[in-house]
C-alpha cells in the first residue's frame, strides 16, 4: 500500500502546487493591467508564464516558484527552444522580460527570496544572446528539413510521373506494333502539344491523361 499512497501524496502536492501558480499568475495578471499594458502584451505575458509554470516548472517535478529561479537557463534551452513554435527571435526577449517582471513580483510579495531572484536575473543578462542564437540554429536546422523533405517529396512525385509515362509508351508499343524508338522520340512534345500531358518550364512531364485517352490519341 506503500506506494499507492505516496502516489497519492505526490498528486494531492501536484494539486497544491497548481491552485499556487493559479493564484500567483491572477496576481500577475492583476498587476499587468494596473501597468496599462495593452490587452495583446497582458495576453502574451500570461502566455509566457503560463507556459513556464504549468507546462514546465509543473511536469517536471513538485516544483516551487522560488526553484523557478534556479531552472530559467534549462527552460529556455531544453524546453522554449526547442518544443515551442516561435514566431521570431523577439519572443526569447519577451519571455526574458516576462520572467523578470513575473518574478520581481513575486519578490515584493514575499514568494521568492532576494537570493533567488538575483540568480534569475543574473542568469537571464548572461544568457539571453546565446538562447537567442540557440533559436536562431534551431529555426535553421528546422527550416533545412523542411526543404530537404519538399524536395525528397517533390522528386518522388517527378519519378512516379515519368516511371508512369515510360510505362505507357512502352504498352503502346507493344500492343501498336510500333517501334519503340519511333514513339519514343517525338512522344514527350506530342504528348503536350496534343494537350495530354502537362510540362514544367524546363519541358519536364509533370502530370498524365488517363493511359486510354492517350492510346486513342497517339
Amino acid at each position: 500500500m506503500a506506494p499507492q499512497l505516496n502516489l497519492q501524496a505526490y498528486e494531492q502536492a501536484l494539486r497544491g502546487r497548481a491552485k499556487e501558480y493559479e493564484r500567483a499568475l491572477a496576481d500577475f495578471e492583476r498587476a499587468l493591467n494596473r501597468d496599462g499594458l495593452a490587452q495583446s502584451d497582458v495576453e502574451q505575458s500570461l502566455g509566457d508564464l503560463q507556459c513556464f509554470l504549468n507546462e514546465y516548472l509543473l511536469h517536471e517535478d513538485d516544483n516551487t516558484l522560488e526553484m523557478g529561479c534556479y531552472l530559467v537557463d534549462d527552460f529556455m534551452e531544453e524546453y522554449f527552444i526547442a518544443n515551442c513554435s516561435l514566431p521570431s527571435v523577439d519572443a526569447v526577449e519577451h519571455m526574458c522580460k516576462s520572467l523578470e517582471h513575473f518574478y520581481s513580483l513575486m519578490l515584493n510579495a514575499g514568494s521568492v527570496d532576494e537570493d533567488a531572484y538575483d540568480e534569475l536575473v543574473a542568469t537571464i543578462e548572461a544568457q539571453q544572446t546565446a538562447w537567442k542564437d540557440s533559436y536562431r540554429q534551431h529555426t535553421s536546422r528546422q527550416h533545412a528539413e523542411h526543404q530537404h523533405a519538399a524536395r525528397a517529396e517533390d522528386s518522388s512525385a517527378a519519378t512516379e510521373v515519368i516511371d508512369s509515362l515510360v510505362l505507357s509508351l512502352v504498352l503502346l508499343s507493344a500492343q501498336s506494333g510500333r517501334a519503340w524508338d519511333d514513339i519514343c522520340g517525338a512522344s514527350i512534345a506530342r504528348l503536350q502539344l496534343n494537350g495530354l500531358i502537362t510540362c514544367d518550364a524546363n519541358g519536364n512531364p509533370t502530370g498524365l491523361t488517363p493511359l486510354g485517352v492517350v492510346r486513342a490519341q497517339l
